[in-house]
This record gives C-alpha cells, sequence and structure tokens, in this order.
C-alpha cells in the first residue's frame, strides 16, 4: 500500500511540474532575473525588507513592470501590497493578472485588479481591457482600501470563467471571499505585471511582495455522452480505519477494468453494437 502511494505521490508532483507558474518573493534581492521583470526597471527596486517599491521620480506619471506567465484559466493569483497614501483616481495600481502584451501602459487585451478610484467604493475592482478600453466587471467589498492599505489579495479562476476575489486586510494568508463573477473572453496571456499611477508625492509608495501565479484545483466540467463510462472512485480513502492489503486494493481496480472489458464485448458481440465509450478517471480520495 505505502509503494502504491508513493507512486500517487510522485504522480502528482509531476503533473505540478508541468505547469508553468511564477512566483517572485524578491528575497534574493532584485528582480531582474528569478523571474526577470522587464518595463521601467530604473524606476523600481528591492527595498530593505526584501520587497519590490516604486522609486518614481516626484511628479504625475505612469510606470510599469512585467513578467511573463501564461496562465489564465484554472488559475490562482496570490499577492501582497502596500499602498503609502489613500487611494484614489490618480494614486492607484493595477495588478494585471494577464495581459497579452509587454507594455502594459499601451493597447492590450487581458485583465487587471486596480486598487483606488474615482469614486467612493474604495474596494478592490476587477477588470477587463480590450485595446484602450476597460470595462468594470466586478468589486469587492466597500472601504476595504480606503485608507494606506496593506493586503494580501487571492484571486482564483475557474474553467467555466468564475472569479472570485478573497483578501485579507491585515496582510496575513486569513482569506475571506469578498465577491465573485463570471467573465471571460479568450485571450492569449503571455504577460502578469503592475502599473503605479502617482501624483508628484507618492511615487515611492507603492510596495509588492510574495507574488505567486500557479495552477488551481478547479475539474473542467466534460460533457457525458450516452455509454461513456466514468470511474469516480479508482483511490482508496486517504485514512482508512483499516489500512487495505496492496492485493485488495489492485483487485479494486481489477475488477473495474473487468466490467469495462465485459460491457465491451456485451455490446458488440451479443448485442452487435459498436461499443466506444469515452473513458473519464477522476481519481478522487474517497
Amino acid at each position: 500500500m505505502n509503494q502504491v502511494k508513493l507512486i500517487i505521490l510522485l504522480f502528482l508532483f509531476s503533473y505540478q511540474i508541468l505547469f508553468a507558474q511564477f512566483t517572485d518573493n524578491f528575497s534574493d534581492s532584485n528582480f531582474t532575473q528569478n523571474p526577470a521583470w522587464n518595463g521601467d526597471v530604473n524606476l523600481f527596486s528591492v527595498n530593505s525588507n526584501k520587497q519590490l517599491q516604486s522609486m518614481g521620480p516626484p511628479l504625475t506619471a505612469d510606470i510599469y513592470l512585467s513578467t511573463p506567465n501564461n496562465l489564465l484559466e484554472n488559475t490562482e493569483w496570490n499577492f501582497f501590497t502596500q499602498l503609502n497614501f489613500k487611494p484614489s483616481s490618480t494614486n492607484n495600481t493595477k495588478i494585471y493578472l494577464a495581459s497579452d502584451q509587454q507594455n502594459l501602459l499601451g493597447p492590450l487585451n487581458g485583465y487587471y485588479l486596480q486598487i483606488g478610484d474615482k469614486g467612493t467604493r474604495h474596494s478592490i475592482e476587477l477588470y477587463r481591457q480590450t485595446g484602450l478600453n476597460s470595462t468594470k466587471i466586478l468589486s469587492g467589498v466597500t472601504g476595504h482600501v480606503a485608507f494606506y492599505p496593506a493586503i494580501r489579495i487571492k484571486v482564483t479562476l475557474d474553467f467555466e470563467g468564475t472569479w472570485i476575489i478573497s483578501s485579507d486586510i491585515n496582510g496575513g494568508k486569513n482569506y475571506a471571499e469578498e465577491a465573485s463573477v463570471t467573465d471571460f473572453i479568450h485571450i492569449d496571456p503571455k504577460y502578469f505585471g503592475v502599473v503605479c499611477s502617482f501624483s508628484s508625492g507618492n511615487s515611492q509608495g507603492f510596495i509588492f511582495d510574495n507574488f505567486e501565479v500557479k495552477q488551481a484545483n478547479f475539474l473542467p466540467i466534460v460533457p457525458i455522452s450516452y455509454k461513456d463510462i466514468i470511474f469516480s472512485e479508482i483511490l482508496s480513502h486517504e485514512h482508512p480505519s483499516v489500512d487495505l492489503p496492496e492485493s485488495k486494493y489492485f483487485n479494486y481496480i481489477i475488477e473495474a477494468v473487468l466490467i469495462l472489458i465485459f460491457k465491451i464485448l456485451y455490446f458488440q458481440i451479443i448485442q452487435n453494437i459498436q461499443y466506444s465509450p469515452n473513458i473519464y478517471l477522476n481519481p478522487i480520495l474517497i
């Protein structure tokens, strides 16, 4: 049984490696490698707390950094951000979850979060951008980013286009869901990044840390057809009250395979019906 568990763990580990993901906590004191950020690299630095911080000029401007990332569907984004000012329509940050262009200040197709708006909600907001036009599709809890926010945010997107925004307004990892919406227009994601928009007094007031973009654990909805065969109980209980002998465990799998063979023979030989089912494996611990 231990051998079986080892095989399963190795499979799951290899599965995760197959997918691209991106993390950066700036513990190496740079943002030019592992991963490499591009854009206004002379206007950002890693501060003494090993966090990415804006170092913009004392004037009104927009600056950005981006790094390669091709994840969008079935994805989870996590990061920390701190703004040392009251966010507004002129002093705000955009975190691009996905963009098809490296330059985040020009026309692009993608999705971004914005902290800082021209209204009174003072919430985390999700936008869809097409070219130079942006459409707000979701707003989080009112007031969560009103004054000098230091917040950790998690965003997920499943296969069906459902976005969920969660946050910990104390900067920890005790996430609480804020809002959700279904919106998905297919784009070719290539970059993740940040934009800082500021007036002269806030040019160095943007801080970011602990970026993580990874595959989420959503299961795709597969259309099922007549005569399809679905195995949803391949794995035994993770912590059974009585451990199953290894031979017993494999007997369950052999039994399932024999049932499949019997069905195919029954339809094709006895019923004289061509039977070529799709087979779906849903390896859930039960």
